[in-house]
């Protein structure tokens, strides 16, 4: 589609659009706002539109992040905003409806009106083809109002909150005297949930009630309308399914845990979420499981169904998914360290999604690619799902191929977000000291791969060794610090204080014939692959890991890397961040990896400092997991910095004690 104007993409609310997007996904590029998002994303045309808590509404490039207008809508958005005919709708928790004329290009759109609800608009709205637009209220108010002036058309009292979007579907209405010259004639209907468990089926140009249902439970999520048919869940973990027309029940599962989101719906399935974390496809004729898939990641957003057969799932605590439909498998994951707050929007060759922290973030796929790689156990493996076609299915090993999460924010000023680096980088993970890593059972073990001392010309030279002495392996935890520019112009470089690491990966089978990595072959059974590399000492050492496909090409994921054993690792091999004129446009991208702590989680910091050591950018944060910051040339108050030599210092600080490491960085206007 060309759009996503509204909250689960369509008037029908199934989340199921004619829409393409490949996985391995990476980063395109990440707007970040003053406050937390609250409503959004929605799309049209080339602009991404969403609100954040402080009660500004933004418009974002599409292809580029780039910020391009800010509203100030006076109160913070409970509720989606829809987007039609040029014109944007949304209400806000201070009871107001707004509608704004969308310009062209950066200029700010224009109140055309404004309504009064008289209490927090909470369910998103919808924008009929007759010139209505619909939305509910808190105190369980639905109003349709006149699109084009603002005025009311009518009002109905449900008696409860109404919490989700309305949805729209259409049935037959069969005349007393049907004629066979008469067309058929169809009646427009409308939806809506409230928290008190009552499905309603209004008549759209009079509200009039046509029937109701009562589920028996609270209900947050808005009834999805797909081949004659209304699914609708509750908190007690039962899905409905209604007979559109009369509203008549036609069956019911029971899950184990809350609904708390609108089910996607397809042709023969629709696939639907509990709260705890697991993902249930069901036939839509009768309700039986067709299969489930343990995420273990907390959900509360609406998965989203594109045409390729793919599942995509945006959790509460930051993963994300790619499942296939026909089986459940995890075909992708990535983990973001930021919470999810929206689900997932794709148009153009995007997906995007909103997070508590205040980040708009869009993925796009690597043109070309079929391999994926990540730290080793970073993010928990999903279980295969459990389906009677396929009992002997085992659950995916660890290491299954999460991506490293998108870059977090700077505390400046919003500045139009750049384009994320051109390839993501390869996950490298060193198993706890002395012990080796055991391969997946059934696979054979590969021997470590041997690095000579870097000495060939071609290669980067060695750094001296340090005559300071090793801290023993079991008291310092392994930390690795990913530096990569977003021009790709040169390769990112792994600074690392352990000579040992391990790498895995996922790659596609059916397209992949052989895996090596720094140029030893490695098996790859399920798909999954891992191997040892051992520097040996410390050094600067090339490190490829290379497919060789099937169809006769290869792809390979390059690396530089700097192996510093020291009490204070350190890589001279400096990273060249090129900024534009106008600071902001070019970013350079950190990601600190920690393992082997003994009591996590511990405080993970970064900051940027000049020459003479004064401190130009700082980031931290309390967490277990890898994060990745971005520093894109400005110090904290968004001034661009003068062109030269800077440092990241990276710091980790928990039980263990504080343990540091710094990479050198070349500032360059040209």
């Amino acid at each position: 589609p060309k759009a996503w104007p509204r909250a689960a993409g369509t008037v029908r609310s199934t989340a199921a659009v004619w829409a393409d997007f490949s996985v391995p996904a990476q980063p395109a590029w990440t707007f970040v706002a003053h406050a937390p998002i609250c409503a959004g994303p929605v799309i049209a045309g080339d602009t991404a539109f969403v609100a954040s808590r402080d009660g500004m509404l933004y418009g974002v490039d599409l292809t580029a992040g780039q910020y391009r207008w800010g509203y100030l809508l006076g109160a913070a958005a409970s509720c989606y905003p829809a987007v039609a005919d040029g014109n944007l709708y949304i209400g806000t928790e201070d009871g107001r409806f707004l509608c704004l004329s969308l310009p062209q290009g950066a200029d700010k759109p224009q109140l055309m009106w404004s309504f009064e609800a008289g209490e927090a608009v909470t369910g998103d709205p919808l924008v009929t083809d007759s010139g209505l637009v619909v939305f509910g209220t808190a105190g369980g108010q639905l109003i349709a109002l006149h699109s084009d002036t603002g005025t009311e058309a009518w009002r109905r009292d449900l008696g409860a909150s109404i919490p989700a979007p309305v949805t729209k579907f259409t049935r037959p209405v069969v005349l007393p005297r049907f004629k066979i010259s008469q067309k058929p004639q169809r009646e427009e209907l409308l939806l809506c949930s409230t928290t008190a468990g009552m499905v309603y089926a209004l008549a759209e140009h009079s509200g009039e009630n046509v029937w109701t249902f009562d589920t028996g439970g609270s209900i947050l999520a808005a009834p999805a309308a797909a081949a004659g048919r209304i699914f609708v869940g509750n908190r007690d973990g039962v899905l409905y399914c209604l007979q559109a027309a009369s509203g008549r029940k036609l069956w019911r599962t029971s899950l184990p845990d809350a609904l708390v989101s609108s089910p996607a719906v397809g042709d023969k399935a629709l696939y639907v979420g509990i709260e705890p974390g697991t993902i249930y496809a069901l036939a839509i004729s009768d309700g039986s499981i067709l299969w489930r898939t343990h995420l273990r990641h907390p959900l509360q957003s609406q998965p989203t169904l594109i045409r390729k057969g793919r599942l995509f799932v945006a959790c509460a605590d930051g993963a994300l998914f790619a499942l296939s439909v026909s089986s459940g498998k995890v075909l992708w994951q990535q983990l973001d360290s930021q919470p999810i707050v929206s689900e997932t929007a794709i148009v153009s060759g995007r997906l995007l999604y909103g997070t508590k922290t205040g980040r708009l973030n869009a993925l796009r796929p690597v043109v070309g690619a079929r391999l994926a790689m990540a730290p080793a156990t970073t993010v928990a493996p999903a279980v295969a799902p459990e389906t009677p076609a396929q009992p002997s299915e085992a659950p995916a090993p660890a290491g299954s191929s999460p991506t490293v999460s998108s870059p977090s924010p700077s505390p400046a000023q919003p500045q139009p977000p750049a384009p994320a680096p051109a390839a993501k980088e390869p996950g490298l993970k060193l198993p706890p000291q002395p012990q080796r890593p055991t391969s997946p059972a059934g696979t054979k073990q590969t021997p470590p791969a041997q690095f000579p001392s870097p000495t060939a010309p071609a290669e980067p030279a060695a750094p001296a060794p340090t005559s300071q002495p090793q801290p023993s392996a079991s008291a310092v935890p392994l930390m690795i610090l990913i530096t990569a520019a977003d021009s790709g112009a040169q390769l990112p470089v792994l600074l690392c204080n352990k000579p040992v690491l391990r790498i895995t990966g996922q790659v596609d089978e059916e397209a992949v014939s052989r895996v090596l990595v720094a140029g030893k072959p490695v098996e790859v059974k399920q798909g999954q692959f891992a191997a040892e590399v051992d520097f040996q000492k410390a050094g600067v050492y090339p490190l490829a890991v290379t497919l060789n496909k099937k169809d006769g090409s290869t792809e390979t994921m390059r690396r530089l890397v700097v192996i510093d054993t020291g009490p204070t690792p350190h890589s001279d091999w400096a990273v060249v961040i090129s900024p534009a004129s106008s600071a902001g446009t070019h970013k350079v991208f950190f990601t600190l990896f920690a393992e082997e702590l003994s009591q996590p989680p511990a405080i993970r910091a970064l900051e940027i400092r000049d020459s003479a050591g004064k401190l130009i950018q700082g980031w931290a944060e309390a967490s277990d997991k890898p994060l990745t910051f971005s520093w894109d040339g400005c110090d904290q108050w968004g001034h661009p910095c003068p062109d030269g030599e800077y440092t990241a210092v990276s710091l980790l600080k928990g039980p263990d004690g504080s343990f540091t490491m710094s990479q050198k960085l070349v500032l360059r206007s040209r």
